[in-house]
């Protein structure tokens, strides 16, 4: 589960430089004709916006979920791909063999 939120941590990071992107006056697309692109790319900016938004509310009810009370019981222990997780809460464990 934290490597879910830290994936969608990372895709709300590089989304905001979009957005900043596309609402910068100095690109590329802002030069040519001054109404249709930057209309295109206000619309785009808008969108990843909106998207952001759905991101961080995804992000705000899984990290509510990450912190368990899970003391790991040695009888849900598994391993899988070397790395050791519990089966009860399905975290990744750092133990060692």
């Amino acid at each position: 589960m934290k490597k879910a939120v830290f994936a969608l941590k990372k895709l709300v990071e590089h989304r905001k430089g979009l957005i900043l992107a596309f609402r910068d006056k100095n690109q590329p697309w802002h030069k040519g004709n001054p109404d249709l692109p930057s209309e295109m790319a206000e619309g785009l900016a808008q969108f990843l916006s909106d998207e952001v938004k759905s991101l961080e509310k995804i992000i705000q009810s899984l990290e509510g979920k990450t912190d368990t009370k899970c003391r790991h019981p040695k009888k849900y222990l598994d391993k899988c791909d070397d790395v050791w997780y519990c089966m009860n809460c399905n975290e990744d464990l750092p133990l060692k063999d």
